[in-house]
């Protein structure tokens, strides 16, 4: 699997999130949520690295 794809599959599960969220109107911050934007921001960094 490429990273783009990863990339989308991350985007796709903060979209999932936030939907979650927005639907329950819990106020406090997912675990879940907060290991996506770690994830997210992991392969950010990779991709700059790349190129």
């Amino acid at each position: 699997m490429s990273l783009d794809m990863l990339r989308h599959n991350i985007e796709i599960l903060q979209d999932v999130c936030n939907q979650y969220s927005k639907e329950t109107e819990l106020k406090k911050k997912f675990t879940l949520k907060n290991q996506i934007l770690f994830l997210t921001t992991s392969i950010n960094k990779l991709l700059e690295n790349d190129n």
